[in-house]
Formats: structure tokens, sequence, C-alpha cells
């Protein structure tokens, strides 16, 4: 499996390749829109397209800081534009060692797999996309793009 790693508030993360549609360089502005989920921070036109933008920064507890890039995602359909600080490289996890988390740290978000890729000094948590908005999240964000249609 190969993964599209990146940075986000000094912890390593990867996504599988396959649910990346693209990686923008940050220079739109974000709409920001009433009534969201703390989570969705707003929309961006993003190569011509509205695209729901989604702070993992604030989903994982983090302070959100300013994102240097917009990682366009598909979950299930719905195209999402994720931020993070820094893209890494992509990477083939079969030819480094993932591992599970032992379940003491899980804590039971089902949107970071309890797996970690282990890669030469560093710890890479595999995050699954399928898994990272709820329901209603989703039902929010498909409102959102038909608003601005």
């Amino acid at each position: 499996m190969q993964l599209l790693t990146f940075t986000l508030c000094g912890g390593d993360f990867g996504i599988p390749l396959k649910d990346i549609e693209l990686v923008e360089k940050r220079s739109n502005e974000i709409v920001k829109m009433p009534a969201t989920s703390a989570y969705i921070k707003g929309i961006a036109t993003i190569r011509e397209h509205i695209v729901p933008i989604y702070s993992l920064a604030s989903r994982f507890g983090y302070n959100a800081e300013e994102s240097g890039y917009f990682v366009i995602i598909d979950v299930e359909g719905v195209k999402l534009g994720i931020e993070v600080d820094r893209v890494n490289a992509v990477i083939d996890a079969e030819e480094a060692k993932v591992l599970s988390v032992p379940s003491l740290l899980s804590g039971g978000d089902n949107y970071l797999n309890n797996i970690v890729v282990a890669r030469q000094k560093e710890l890479i948590i595999l995050i699954d996309v399928n898994s990272l908005i709820t329901h209603d999240e989703k039902m929010e964000i498909n409102r959102l793009i038909a608003e601005k249609r």
C-alpha cells in the first residue's frame, strides 16, 4: 500500500494514495460558512471547484494554525480538503513495518485505524478517510456544496 505522508502539528500521518485526489499548496482563502461543525472551516475554490475544508488539527484536539497545504480526499464520493502543515513523501507501506497501536492508546477513534507504520526512525499514524467524517458531517458537507452551486 502506498501512503501520502504529511506533518500536522508536529506529528506524522499517512493516507492511502488511492484516497487522494490531489495536493494543492495553500494559496486560496477559506470562506467561512455559518452553522457548520467545529471541524469544517469553510469552503475554498480549488482548481475551479468548490471544496469544503476540514480541520484535522481541530478534529485531533491540536491548536490549529495556518496550514501550508490542502490534501483533497474522496470520502465515499464526497470531495473534502484537509489542511496539513507539510506534505512529506509517498512511501510504500509494504517496505515499512505496520504495527497495531496498544489498546490503552487507541482512544476508540475509528478514523485513526489504530495502526502506525514504522519507517526508519519515524512512526506514521495511518488515517482511514472513510471513517474520518461522521454521517452528520457528510450531510452538512453535501449541503454546503449544494448551496454554492
